[in-house]
């Protein structure tokens, strides 16, 4: 495909025919790299449809240069949209965990981002065991019960003793 193309395709992210809208999204995804600074602009568009198409997008690229796009998704306000940020986390594996980490660390008020980030981060968890010890504190704070204010702390900690094992 053309990039060329691309504008173009990013215009159909907002097509109210489903099937228009999954052949852009699947178009992007094949053009790759490339497509990655348009995604991103349609990942902050006021309107649901294209967020989420491009949340879509990011998700099954799975490309780290998205880490901070999907991170900042983590707070969109629809849970849906929430759910691809976090799946496209998952997927590029624990180099997104700084980010994460970060985010809480900026917004614990937030409940959808503190969901959100549960879902990274168990999911991190049930791949790689090893971070256990490093991820459940900060899991375990970010329970509905646990006030905002517990939760900097705990990410930052989990932050340093990240950066620990990987230095």
């Amino acid at each position: 495909m053309d990039n060329e193309a691309i504008p173009q395709l990013i215009e159909q992210l907002s097509d109210s025919n489903g099937l228009r809208r999954q052949e852009a999204r699947e178009a992007l995804v094949e053009i790759g790299a490339p497509a990655l600074p348009y995604i991103t602009q349609a990942a902050a568009n006021n309107r649901k449809r294209p967020r989420w198409e491009a949340a879509k997008a990011l998700a099954t690229m799975a490309e780290p240069s998205s880490v901070p796009t999907l991170t900042e998704l983590l707070d969109d306000p629809e849970s849906d949209i929430r759910w691809l940020a976090a799946e496209g986390l998952l997927a590029i594996g624990s180099r997104s965990l700084p980010a994460v980490l970060d985010a809480l660390v900026q917004k614990p008020e937030s409940t959808g981002l503190r969901r959100a980030a549960h879902h990274v981060l168990d999911g991190t968890v049930r791949r790689d065991a090893e971070l256990s010890e490093v991820l459940v504190p900060i899991m375990e704070a970010l329970g509905d019960t646990q006030p905002a204010s517990v939760i900097p702390p705990k990410a930052e900690e989990a932050l340093e003793r990240l950066d620990s094992l990987s230095g």
